[in-house]
């Protein structure tokens, strides 16, 4: 089970998020470090930093409904406000995504709140938080929220920082995408680290060969970003 599948739908899980929020209210501050060189690059953003969203009212479609563990589960929707004190608004968007508004709660990082301008009972919207520096290189933070939603209707929930040798970096962008496009996505993120990886171990370590395998590992990365980037509806929006 791939860490998209356990965690779909859970975004949407309203109460459990007002508590984790009571506990999680305050974050120590973040020094930002150096992106390493397997980030990804700025080049996926497609919408630059965003624009000022609109105002979305709740809900009048009933609630959402998504997987979790392999259950079904049940969520409703929030008001306007959701316990989220905005940084500010921004607006993911693509053709295949429709409007997505995307605010960052200013106490608390990995809290957020989405509304949506179109209706996707399907496949699912899913959100993936992100570090972005200045030069545009983006890493993720975690894995992917989803959850399945009506036109016009405003979902609060909390997103996993939970990448293992990460906690350092600040959630300041998220990446909005749709659940059948997560795989391709976690693999081009992925993919300049396990191809250096293997080309080292295959030269047993063997220092020699290091700049050959960060050349190979830019060529694969490049090829599987260039897939994924042809073939899904993206979008990657400053949050803070």
């Amino acid at each position: 089970m791939s860490p998209v599948d356990y965690y779909y739908g859970t975004f949407m899980k309203t109460l459990i998020v007002l508590s984790l929020f009571a506990l999680t209210a305050c974050d120590a501050p973040v020094k930002v470090r150096t992106a390493p060189t397997d980030a990804f690059s700025g080049s996926i953003n497609t919408s630059g930093n965003g624009s000022t969203g609109f105002n979305l009212t709740p809900s009048t479609g009933g609630p959402t409904t998504g997987t979790t563990n392999g259950g079904t589960t049940t969520g409703s929707t929030t008001g306007s406000s959701g316990g989220i004190n905005c940084i500010k608004t921004v607006t993911a968007f693509h053709s295949g995504l429709g409007s997505v508004d995307v605010c960052q709660d200013s106490a608390n990082e990995v809290m957020f709140r989405l509304g949506f301008n179109t209706t996707d009972q399907s496949d699912g919207t899913c959100v993936v938080p992100m570090f972005r520096d200045s030069s545009g290189n983006s890493l993720y933070l975690g894995n992917a929220q989803c959850t399945k939603h009506n036109q016009g209707q405003v979902v609060t929930g909390q997103l996993d920082k939970n990448r293992q040798g990460y906690a350092g970096y600040q959630i300041n962008s998220v990446m909005v995408l749709k659940y059948s496009g997560t795989n391709a996505f976690f693999q081009c993120m992925n993919a300049y680290g396990a191809q250096y990886n293997g080309c080292m171990s295959s030269f047993g370590g063997n220092p020699f060969y290091q700049s050959y395998c960060q050349s190979q590992a830019q060529t694969y990365m490049t090829t599987i970003c260039n897939t994924f980037k042809s073939s899904y509806p993206y979008s990657q929006v400053l949050t803070r």
